[in-house]
């Protein structure tokens, strides 16, 4: 994906300036490809909320379409669906378009980084793919899909709580008019997202569905709990592309002789056949169907593993992760030998 800014870029918006006549601006807290993030207050009651903004010159406008899609989201629900950031304003000022959201905590990219050996457990790793794929769901069911899925894209609550959150709606589109019917199938279709954790359908030029966004999780899900995906260090379509086709994520291989966890291999196999079904676009995919082959949080077996997921705090810029890879291989070697449990069960059917 192109990107027009970089993080040495000047700021559009100055600290003190106020936003709508309400959001006093902070400080600057991120940059993207199209625009920048600053951490604002909410005048009116002291909250502190996020404030996207993008030049008006810039050749790609994406807060429009972003804004567009939260409000729809908003409206379809009748509350703002808790995986999905509440919008509290957008417009324009002279030079820059706006939009004012929740502020939400650390990206999944972050939290990855920050463990021993930038690899989740596997039970954190099945964790966030159960919480990926139900605030697909619900972004799905509002008419709209994703096309950037990555980790970047999702975001931990401020308020210490087990959540994720989906943002960053700007290369979103309708897959469902207003009016409630499907829009049509087109026949080619220029590639959108990352490159990392695109679709193979979105590399051959094939419309994207709401599959296409469930493909990304599986690649996250894999990438989580293996550490890196085998193309990390190519973002060459072409490239990319022939190695998603050719490599076998699941294979015993990559998970030290193991199996690897069933609702990732659910989730492989679900999206393989909607590949082969040509009316998958129209399609909703079985999300209760895969929720219910992901592992279960209470379930007694993964207590030893729970002590290694990661845990939220209240702060913006404190996360610890609470494992390290040497203990996670120990504990699930000594599972195997006790039949406690073995990587390939670590499912409540």
């Amino acid at each position: 994906m192109h990107s027009e800014l970089s993080s040495g870029d000047a700021a559009m918006l100055k600290g003190g300036e106020v936003i709508d006549g309400r959001f006093h601006i902070m400080h600057m807290l991120n940059v993207g490809g199209f625009g920048q993030v600053f951490v604002g207050i909410d005048q009116t009651n002291g909250t502190q909320v996020a404030i996207k903004v993008e030049s008006l010159k810039a050749s790609i406008q994406l807060i429009e379409n972003e804004v567009e899609c939260l409000k729809n989201a908003g409206l379809c629900a009748g509350n703002w669906p808790s995986p999905i950031v509440q919008l509290y304003s957008s417009g324009c000022t002279q030079t820059v378009r706006y939009m004012v959201m929740e502020l939400v905590g650390r990206n999944m990219r972050e939290l990855k980084k920050m463990t021993a050996c930038d690899q989740f457990s596997i039970y954190t790793s099945l964790w966030v793919m159960r919480e990926m794929v139900t605030s697909l769901q619900y972004l799905h069911a509002t008419g709209w899909i994703h096309r950037d899925v990555k980790p970047p894209n999702f975001c931990v609550s401020l308020e210490g709580q087990r959540r994720l959150y989906l943002v960053d709606f700007g290369m979103s589109r309708r897959y469902k008019e207003i009016d409630g019917t499907m829009r049509r199938k087109e026949a080619r279709c220029s590639f959108h997202g990352t490159v990392r954790y695109a679709s193979p359908g979105c590399h051959e030029g094939r419309d994207v569905s709401r599959f296409d966004d469930l493909w990304s999780v599986y690649f996250i899900a894999c990438e989580n709990a293996l550490g890196e995906l085998p193309w990390r260090h190519s973002n060459e379509k072409e490239t990319v592309r022939k190695m998603k086709n050719e490599i076998d994520l699941l294979h015993p291989q990559a998970w030290q002789m193991m199996d690897a966890p069933l609702s990732i291999r659910c989730l492989r196999d679900t999206l393989i056949a909607s590949d082969s079904d040509d009316d998958s676009f129209y399609r909703e995919p079985p999300y209760a169907a895969l929720n219910q082959s992901t592992v279960s949080i209470a379930h007694p077996s993964l207590l030893l593993i729970d002590l290694l997921a990661f845990h939220f705090t209240c702060s913006l810029h404190s996360l610890t992760s609470q494992f390290t890879c040497r203990l996670m291989n120990c504990l699930v070697l000594a599972g195997k030998r006790s039949g406690l449990f073995s990587i390939g069960k670590l499912l409540v059917q």
